[in-house]
């Protein structure tokens, strides 16, 4: 106990400004106890988390609109919000959390007065667009996905503390890079800075997307690199479930397996690395040669909230800290190394 209470308190001296310590501070209780009051407080430090808990208590039935990744979290996070139901077309007729999934037609009938949340990163406008042609007023929805998507443009990039610790030549780890959508935000980030980016992505359709989306968006440029590994402690094959686009993982029970490596064996010698996004896992000569800036989720697990910035700071001490979260439910809470 007392040596987790140090690990905490050097933590905590860290950390860069008062957003970061509010935001730590309600993580951990939140990750400690579960209780969903601290969650709330992190959320309502943004204008869409406002926006969204001045729309969701008020007293019309609430529906939940996709009944995919997204949807399932809100619901699942939410605890003290009765949901009447998910609504949609493809997996209508079943049930999900213990709610029936209904078709859009159902709802018309049934639920049209009350509140639909919108929960759906990819299909949030066309969501919006057809509710808006079938008469449901404006105040009548809350549309989950536009402030997703918003709050995911800013990810990674946003904290002004980056911009002071821009480099003259940014070299970029994109690790988990999915689409390719985050190097693509690096690039527009870095603008005539960015030199470098090594984009790993060990998921094969994923992996392909990414090459197709820098491809149309670099051109012939040649300053980007998709390697297709995970990164890990050592060099080998691990287990992945595949599949999932973006929640891929690397997990024991996995279908498929991957080829993994030490990001300190897979760069070349002598190019810096300036900025790592997302992994850590056989990093530490990259970080202790060149201290990159440091861009990682600390919400997947319990203890992230104090092993990641632990680790970061056992490899590196003189880094300065800060936290910034990015959704309206538990995930995508960011900490940053500088």
């Amino acid at each position: 106990m007392v040596q987790m209470q140090k690990v905490i308190t050097d933590i905590y001296a860290r950390l860069g400004d008062d957003t970061s310590q509010m935001i730590y501070a309600n993580r951990l209780l939140y990750s400690l106890t579960e209780d969903k009051k601290y969650l709330q407080k992190i959320i309502e430090m943004t204008a869409e988390g406002v926006e969204f808990y001045n729309k969701i208590k008020n007293d019309n039935c609430k529906v939940v609109f996709g009944a995919g990744a997204w949807g399932k979290e809100i619901v699942k996070t939410y605890t003290d919000v009765q949901f009447a139901c998910f609504v949609d077309n493809q997996k209508a007729g079943g049930t999900l959390l213990g709610l029936p999934v209904i078709s859009f037609q159902e709802y018309i009938r049934q639920y049209k007065q009350g509140l639909a949340v919108i929960a759906t990163r990819l299909y949030y406008e066309e969501f919006y667009n057809q509710l808006k042609d079938h008469g449901v007023p404006e105040s009548n929805i809350l549309n989950i996905g536009k402030m997703i998507d918003s709050l995911s443009r800013k990810q990674y990039f946003d904290l002004p503390e980056l911009k002071s610790a821009m480099c003259q030549k940014e070299n970029f780890v994109d690790a988990g890079s999915f689409d390719g959508r985050t190097s693509i935000l690096f690039s527009e980030w870095a603008k005539e800075k960015c030199e470098k980016i090594w984009a790993f992505e060990p998921e094969p359709d994923n992996a392909d997307c990414c090459r197709k989306n820098l491809l149309k968006f670099f051109g012939g440029d040649i300053r980007y690199e998709v390697i297709q590994k995970g990164l890990w402690d050592c060099k080998q094959q691990v287990f992945f479930e595949t599949g999932a686009r973006g929640a891929s993982k690397i997990e024991s029970m996995g279908s498929n397996t991957i080829d993994v490596d030490r990001l300190d064996a897979i760069l070349p010698d002598g190019q810096p690395v300036t900025f790592i996004k997302m992994d850590l896992e056989g990093a530490k000569q990259t970080i202790q040669r060149y201290r990159p800036k440091i861009a990682i989720s600390v919400y997947h697990k319990t203890e992230d909230i104090w092993e990641i910035p632990e680790i970061i700071l056992k490899i590196h001490p003189e880094y300065k800290l800060y936290l910034r979260h990015y959704s309206v439910a538990a995930a995508e809470t960011v900490m940053y190394a500088i």
